[in-house]
């Protein structure tokens, strides 16, 4: 079964900041429809990961201490079309400008850390129908009440605390 025919969508989380990763970690478990099934701070412990549980979708924080934010999107781009996950960059709002054409950059999409729960399942499910359908060159099963919610709540964002 796949994320197209069940109701809960599957991630793997790759961030090397222990805080951020914890508190993505948190706000991925109070989403409905979500599923953290690992989490890891090094791209090749994110990798062996995403080959032992199949996620739907791999979460990748792109702005490493170590600079090697790139390198983790190549490694995830090395898994065969077949059996790879959505490949996502995971950013804060106040880097998103600095990305250029995130697929040039073998990332299926971006998507930011400040959105909200709701806001970032509806994202992913987005993300997650729209790759299926390129990999596999077919409509995918998910309803359209499913991809009407995340057309509406694309964009929006949590607005934070100063």
């Amino acid at each position: 079964m796949d994320a197209l025919t069940r109701s809960t969508l599957r991630v793997v989380l790759l961030d090397d900041d222990d805080n951020e990763r914890t508190a993505a970690e948190a706000r991925i478990r109070e989403c409905t429809g979500l599923q953290l099934v690992a989490a890891a701070a090094r791209p090749e412990d994110a990798l062996r990961l995403v080959q032992h549980f199949q996620p739907d979708a791999v979460l990748v924080n792109t702005y490493r201490r170590d600079g090697r934010g790139l390198d983790a999107i190549a490694l995830m781009t090395s898994l065969a079309p077949a059996v790879r996950p959505a490949i996502v960059m995971y950013v804060e709002m106040r880097h998103l400008g600095g990305w250029p054409d995130v697929r040039a950059l073998g990332a299926d999409d971006i998507i930011l850390k400040e959105l909200i729960a709701d806001i970032l399942r509806a994202e992913l499910l987005d993300v997650v129908v729209r790759v299926h359908g390129e990999r596999h060159g077919r409509p995918s099963a998910v309803d359209d009440t499913a991809q009407q919610t995340a057309v509406a709540h694309a964009g929006q964002v949590r607005e934070e605390q100063p």
